[in-house]
């Protein structure tokens, strides 16, 4: 059944959120999302079910996941994966996959993680020191006496004159706002922390683009020029799959 654009372009939304899902309840693991290149309208069929189905028996087959979540929708066939891997070698594999099987050209498995947020580095000796210096550039007062110069009127802290004897309050340093500012979680953030699921891709490995089916160029570029015809790509994939005796 063909599909519209709006419901392609749902569909895709949907599987990011659902691969954050994913990655943020298995932190530490990487997530192999398998999906079938079909140009065109119509994005489940019986060639396409055919080739996510080699798709998934040859990820079994390289990976021991430990969840996997299998979709068969309209929109197109999705597999999820889990595995205790780091997300380079993961992507090497399912690059091997992708250049070797018979369909694996006609397959899309993106490998994803999600990056551990390191904010220890707030806490540390150097941070520390930076926003609480303990050297010649806190206040210097007598004995029970803190000068008016150092906690002016203006200062939006508690005002002392010669005669207070009580310390001044510095709660101020561990205050809602202070910590805000410190510790935003706004875009001001290191970029580590703004990160929510992140792909592993090909050249990262030191690997190729992927190549076109029909003329050996690089994908991206026959894309952008509309180098083929969906009518000659499908001829294509239905020529594969035929051929395809053990798929």
């Amino acid at each position: 059944m063909p599909i519209t654009l709006a419901e392609l372009l749902d569909s895709r939304d949907k599987r990011v959120e659902h691969q954050k899902d994913l990655l943020g309840a298995n932190p530490g693991k990487s997530l192999l999302c398998l999906t079938v290149q079909l140009p065109g309208p119509e994005k489940r069929n019986a060639t396409s079910l055919k080739i996510a189905h080699a798709g998934v028996e040859a990820v079994r087959k390289a990976f021991v996941p430990v969840y996997e979540e299998l979709r068969d929708l309209e929109t197109g066939y999705e597999a999820y994966f889990l595995v205790d891997l780091p997300a380079e070698e993961a992507k090497r594999r399912t690059c091997q996959i992708e250049d070797t099987h018979p369909l694996g050209r006609l397959m899309d498995i993106d490998v994803l993680y999600k990056p551990q947020p390191v904010v220890e580095n707030y806490f540390s000796q150097d941070f520390a020191k930076n926003q609480f210096p303990t050297t010649s550039t806190k206040p210097t007062h007598k004995k029970g006496r803190y000068p008016k110069n150092q906690f002016p009127e203006t200062s939006t802290n508690p005002t002392h004159t010669e005669e207070s004897t009580n310390p001044p309050v510095v709660e101020n340093y561990f205050s809602q706002d202070f910590a805000k500012n410190q510790f935003s979680t706004t875009s001001t953030k290191p970029a580590h922390l703004n990160m929510e699921v992140m792909p592993v891709g090909r050249t990262e490995i030191g690997l190729k683009a992927r190549r076109c089916l029909l003329c050996g160029n690089e994908v991206r570029y026959c894309m952008r020029a509309k180098s083929h015809t969906v009518s000659e790509l499908l001829a294509r994939i239905e020529e594969m799959v035929k051929e395809c005796s053990d798929c």
